[in-house]
């Protein structure tokens, strides 16, 4: 970041910590995959560990965004773009945990993402509940 001389800049500005919720919401991810993102060695080094979890500083984050993005293998890219029924489980996963109902791992989340796919394509296809029950 630049700074004009002269001007006045407070040092929030500059050096501002995001945590995984507002990586989560600039990526559109949840913050269960940030925080597996998080856990990849070229990821930056939290600034500080808190109980409601890491933070790291925005301007390290956003370049880390850059250069992930550059480079992202395609697989990462089509789940991003193509796969809003595992956002949507990793949401409900996220969503569950913070309010301290359970913990879903990344198998279970996977499970729930079928589910819901099932779910969707029945609700799609116009079954009602008993066809329902019948296709599964």
């Amino acid at each position: 970041m630049l700074i004009p001389h002269g001007s006045t800049v407070h040092l929030g500005e500059i050096l501002r910590p995001v945590g995984s919720r507002e990586i989560a919401i600039r990526l559109g991810l949840s913050r269960q995959r940030i925080q597996q993102l998080a856990d990849r060695d070229d990821f930056p080094a939290p600034l500080r560990e808190l109980k409601m979890g890491r933070i790291w500083w925005e301007h390290e984050v956003e370049e880390w965004i850059h250069r992930w993005r550059a480079g992202e293998p395609p697989s990462l890219c089509a789940v991003r773009a193509d796969d809003g029924v595992r956002q949507l489980a990793e949401r409900l996963a996220d969503h569950l945990a913070e309010g301290g109902q359970a913990f879903l791992d990344d198998e279970i989340v996977g499970v729930l993402t079928e589910f819901l796919r099932l779910f969707l394509a029945t609700t799609r296809a116009g079954l009602n509940h008993s066809e329902w029950n019948e296709a599964g």
